[in-house]
């Protein structure tokens, strides 16, 4: 190889060493400051947003994130978009407003995110084990969830005779898309979005 071939080579792989990775979130949520509805609204109202910011409600239990912009700590400032997801208002007392959620990029197909949302909650006053999702954003204002699993499936059932290779399994036929929130602030007329460049 070429020394101009190495070096490009080096510098791609030291470029990607900073790059904001979903995989290297904190295994706990942190909490931030100031995210009570009325600020987390004038906020969002003071800057040009993107389609996909907003405060956004759970309807099975009413819970409120915001969807925000933002660039890690110790980051430089690459152009690259990254949210946050950031509780607003939740039903269980001990999740406090300020609950970073989990984080999100956009991914190459438009209205399509790749996140990684903490989904459980260790009975203090952070959010834990994140796991990888799919978030689908449509033009009506909802945003799906669809979990994005991986790993191997071994059916051990195939090494036993014909006879005995009935067996009992379940069946789901609920649509994935179907866990998601709807936008509720801003309405899709009432702000201005950031400029779209051609």
């Amino acid at each position: 190889m070429s020394r101009c071939g190495m070096l490009i080579c080096a510098l791609l792989c030291g470029l990607n060493l900073f790059a904001f990775n979903l995989d290297d979130i904190p295994l706990t949520s942190e909490r931030l400051n100031g995210y009570e509805r009325g600020n987390v609204e004038s906020h969002l109202q003071s800057m040009p947003l993107d389609n996909i910011e907003g405060i956004w409600q759970f309807p099975a239990d009413g819970a409120q994130v915001v969807i925000e912009r933002f660039t890690p700590d110790n980051y430089r400032n690459d152009g690259a978009t990254r949210y946050r997801l950031v509780v607003v208002q939740s039903p269980r007392l001990s999740v406090r407003p300020g609950t970073v959620m989990g984080y999100m990029i956009p991914s190459a197909k438009k209205g399509y995110y790749d996140a990684c949302i903490y989904t459980a909650f260790d009975g203090g006053l952070h959010l834990s084990t994140p796991k990888k999702f799919i978030l689908k954003h449509s033009d009506d204002g909802r945003l799906s969830f669809v979990e994005h699993k991986t790993g191997v499936k071994v059916n051990l059932w195939r090494m036993v005779p014909y006879m005995f290779r009935y067996s009992i399994s379940t069946q789901d036929n609920r649509p994935e898309e179907m866990n998601g929130c709807i936008k509720i602030f801003p309405r899709e007329a009432d702000h201005n979005t950031a400029p779209r460049y051609l």
